[in-house]
């Protein structure tokens, strides 16, 4: 994934059977906030696993979240899990702490 100030953090990024993957970029209209983190994987390594906070009185199932992305997002950057949370951990700066997910 690129910014404007380059390729992607190391953070933002795992190996998925070998390449290195940026995170997914899809999000839906019901989430206020979501995070891709990497998950373990025996076989592929590490695979991307969402946390997803969802906006006050939105209701969305991890099915329905996924179809939502799978037109937009390649294969391999779809989630293989979702979980969701009331809030995602925030800094004092406003970035999302991953090491508490």
């Amino acid at each position: 994934k690129m910014t404007e100030f380059g390729a992607a953090p190391k953070c933002n990024r795992f190996v998925r059977g070998g390449t290195r993957t940026g995170t997914a970029d899809g999000a839906s209209p019901r989430s206020a906030t979501r995070v891709v983190l990497a998950a373990p994987d025996p076989i592929l390594g590490e695979v991307p696993r969402a946390v997803v906070a969802l906006k006050p009185g939105a209701e969305v199932s991890a099915e329905a979240l996924l179809a939502f992305l799978r037109p937009a997002l390649a294969t391999f950057k779809l989630p293989r899990s979702i979980a969701f949370v009331t809030a995602v951990p925030r800094s004092a700066s406003g970035k999302a702490l991953r090491r508490l997910l």
